[in-house]
């Protein structure tokens, strides 16, 4: 006689499982964002060159955006505000010196002279100094709880909620500045803000991957790469008109100027509004 374990028998109708593993899917995800985050923080805090500071704002970015997503209970909760508050501080903090990490790598590629070696060694104390303020508001984030959740803690109807909003919210703000940057090419703060845009829709399809999105991640990976090199070449162009009329960083800036606009002709050469589209199953 052959016998069966109920529980191993999915009995639910064939439209609410995709509902299901949405759920199960999540919480999985979520956990696994939490873990890199926590692995991040130890490896940051051992050696804390620019691949371990850039991989920790990586992590700390995909673990608050998951956040958003929570039960607004575990949201609101006083040990989640607590550790979002961390998590931001020690995020601004090493941000200055992220910024510090992409000059060094920018004006590092052209052939230094004295002039040059002398600032690029100006940078280097200016990181070292940004770095120990950076270090101690990380050590206070790595003795924060970090929210966990449970599946059965979420609801599959608040969870699809709360996706489609801040999925719709991310699109409309990025078709409302694409206009706007695409008209002035010196729009340096609305490229900023279409950059976090992009990433955080970028985080979240990434989060809900599925096959009907792969040409909306392809999209977006294609954006972020232009948008990236505009930013990091924005933030080296502004450093370097910062130190007036320093001869010897004219050619390096007269050059940056030129990559950067190619790199602005070509975002504008493949962007295009992005329609309204859902990251459910």
């Amino acid at each position: 006689m052959l016998t069966f374990n109920r529980e191993s028998i999915d009995t639910s109708p064939p439209s609410r499982r995709p509902l299901r593993t949405l759920k199960t899917s999540f919480a999985a995800k979520y956990g696994r964002t939490r873990e890199n985050l926590t692995k991040r923080l130890k490896a940051y805090l051992k050696v804390s060159n620019p691949e371990n500071v850039r991989s920790l704002r990586i992590a700390m970015r995909r673990t608050s955006l998951s956040i958003e997503l929570l039960p607004k209970k575990i949201r609101k909760a006083k040990a989640t505000r607590t550790f979002l508050s961390s998590l931001d501080e020690a995020s601004k903090a090493n941000a200055r010196v992220r910024d510090l990490d992409i000059i060094l790598s920018k004006i590092s590629t052209y052939k230094p002279d004295q002039s040059m070696e002398e600032r690029i060694s100006g940078i280097k104390e200016t990181r070292e100094s940004q770095l120990q303020a950076a270090r101690q508001q990380t050590t206070v984030l790595q003795k924060e709880h970090i929210p966990r959740i449970r599946e059965q803690d979420l609801s599959v109807p608040k969870l699809q909620k709360r996706l489609n909003k801040t999925t719709n919210q991310l699109i409309a703000a990025i078709n409302g500045r694409l206009p706007m940057v695409l008209e002035d090419s010196n729009n340096v703060r609305d490229l900023h803000l279409l950059r976090i845009d992009c990433r955080r829709l970028r985080y979240l399809t990434e989060l809900f991957r599925s096959k009907k999105t792969a040409k909306l991640l392809s999209r977006l990976r294609s954006w972020q790469c232009q948008l990236g090199f505009i930013h990091d070449s924005d933030l080296t162009i502004d450093y370097l008109r910062n130190l007036g009329e320093a001869p010897e960083m004219q050619p390096i800036l007269s050059d940056l100027v030129t990559q950067r606009m190619q790199s602005y002709e070509k975002f504008g050469s493949i962007t295009k509004q992005i329609p309204l589209v859902s990251l459910l199953p």
